[in-house]
C-alpha cells in the first residue's frame, strides 16, 4: 500500500503535522502544488490543511481532482481552536464533509496555533477583528474566552502525540 501525506500550509502548523505523520508512517510527503499530478501513484492520500473561516484550505480543490475517486482519503485540519472544543471541531468537519463523505473519509483535528508573522494582511486583519469582537462581547462562553486569548498573539500548541489516532488508523488499514 503506497501512502502520501499532502498538505497546504500558510503558517507552518499544517506542514509540521504533515511531516510528523510522514515520518511516523515512513511515507511520502508533498505540498499540494507538487502532489496534484502524482496522486495517481498512491493508494492512500492523507490530506491536511489549515482552517480559515471554517473551511479547510485546499480541500475542495483536492476533492475535484479526477484522480481521487477510488483512493482511500483521510483528512486532517489544523487551527487555533483548542482540542477540547468538540462543538467547534464538529462544525469544521460538517462544513467540509457532506454526511455521505463523513462515512468514508476519516477526519482528524490537530491544534496548531497562530503565527501572525507569517500571515498575509487579510488573514491577520480577519483574526485581529475576531479577537476585538470577542473582547467586546459580554457573557462569553469558556470556548469564546479561550479563542479570544488564543487570538491575542502568536502561539504554538502543536503536539506530535496528537497524530497517534490518525497514524494508528492508517497502520491498521
Amino acid at each position: 500500500m503506497k501512502i502520501i501525506v499532502v498538505y497546504q500550509s500558510s503558517t507552518g502548523f499544517t506542514k509540521k503535522y504533515a511531516q510528523w505523520i510522514s515520518e511516523e508512517l515512513s511515507c511520502d510527503l508533498a505540498a499540494y502544488e507538487d502532489a496534484s499530478k502524482k496522486i495517481n501513484d498512491y493508494d492512500v492520500i492523507i490530506y491536511g490543511g489549515g482552517i480559515m473561516a471554517g473551511r479547510i484550505a485546499g480541500f475542495n480543490k483536492l476533492k475535484k481532482n479526477p484522480l481521487i475517486p477510488g483512493k482511500k482519503l483521510i483528512l486532517f485540519a489544523t487551527g487555533a481552536t483548542n482540542m477540547n472544543a468538540s462543538e467547534i471541531i464538529s462544525q469544521i468537519r460538517d462544513n467540509n464533509l457532506t454526511p455521505e463523505e463523513q462515512k468514508s473519509i476519516p477526519f482528524y483535528y490537530f491544534e496548531g496555533g497562530i503565527n501572525y508573522e507569517s500571515m498575509g494582511f487579510f488573514s491577520k486583519a480577519l483574526l485581529k477583528s475576531m479577537c476585538k469582537s470577542l473582547q467586546k462581547r459580554r457573557n462569553r462562553s469558556d470556548e469564546e474566552t479561550g479563542m479570544m486569548h488564543a487570538l491575542m498573539k502568536s502561539n504554538d500548541h502543536s503536539d506530535k502525540t496528537l497524530i497517534t489516532p490518525l497514524t494508528a488508523y492508517v497502520k491498521a488499514l
